[in-house]
């Protein structure tokens, strides 16, 4: 009398999820209670062709095929980021613009007549916006030659404000760029480094710029046209005029200056520049909107 009412027990545990969900719960006394992911861990290492885990995954949507959707839509996301972050990888993004965009809007404050006083703000909400603007398209796996153009156009920027004739917007330089624009501003740029592989980083810090075809040689000085030089003027110069904290592109100068000598011990295989991790998708990792 009681076999039929135990078969009965047995398939709607195969195919009722309740079930399954209760009978999971149930304690052995003699199992301790160990965490599932350092369970789950050494499980997926022990197997060979296939993973525990998805031994148990595949188990289990023979039980509730939901969980087999669930896994298919997962895998269907992952195909889109990894399609669309190859084809950034393969963009070759140009910010120009950006440096063009504040020097008119600095022109605009230097042709005001000399009674009309100059209006720092403007330019300084220019440079704050074009900044963001490039590091909400510049993600880790960017190509190098929009990380590039990335940081040569931050670099220029910065010079495009410095190199203002105007007297009076050159007193007014210092404190229109908060500390924590000054961070955004630095850290990003030091962010956009770590992110290149060893061979990028020499080859940026040696490349000459604004209109220079040959490089100089020689140490990272002031007077020399490479990205590495540059960079180191524009600390100084900024530690001088105080528009942005200079010593917050420490970091930065350092990190030029280590890999435009040749990274001389060879510590370093040139490998680390695409670390980070695809959950960083679609948002860029130097920046973080505050108002979020």
């Amino acid at each position: 009398m009681t076999e039929p009412s135990l078969k009965r027990q047995r398939a709607e545990s195969d195919v009722n999820p309740s079930a399954i969900a209760r009978s999971s719960t149930t304690t052995n006394p003699n199992i301790p209670v160990y965490d599932l992911w350092t369970a789950l861990s050494a499980l997926d290492k022990s197997q060979t062709d296939h993973t525990f885990s998805q031994i148990m995954l595949v188990k289990l949507n023979l039980r509730d095929p939901s969980i087999g959707a669930q896994i298919r839509q997962e895998y269907h996301s992952h195909l889109q980021r990894q399609k669309e972050m190859q084809a950034e990888r393969e963009q070759r993004k140009d910010f120009s613009h950006s440096v063009d965009a504040l020097k008119e809007v600095i022109r605009h404050e230097e042709a005001k007549p000399a009674h009309l006083a100059r209006n720092p703000e403007q330019i300084a909400n220019c440079f704050i916006t074009k900044m963001r603007e490039i590091w909400r398209r510049t993600y880790y796996y960017s190509s190098f030659e929009t990380k590039k153009s990335a940081l040569n156009t931050l670099r220029r920027m910065a010079f495009a404000w410095l190199d203002t004739r105007d007297k009076e917007l050159q007193k007014q330089l210092p404190g229109w760029i908060t500390e924590d624009q000054s961070d955004e501003y630095c850290l990003g740029m030091l962010g956009i480094l770590r992110d290149m592989s060893g061979q990028e980083r020499k080859e940026l810090a040696n490349m000459p710029v604004d209109g220079a075809t040959v490089a100089t040689t020689g140490g990272m000085r002031r007077g020399g046209n490479r990205f590495m030089d540059k960079m180191q003027e524009l600390r100084e110069r900024l530690d001088e005029t105080w528009l942005i904290c200079g010593m917050h592109l420490y970091g930065p100068s350092e990190e030029l200056f280590w890999w435009g000598r040749g990274n001389e011990d060879g510590s370093d295989d040139g490998s680390d520049g695409e670390d980070g991790s695809e959950d960083d998708y679609g948002t860029s990792p130097y920046w973080e909107d505050p108002t979020e």
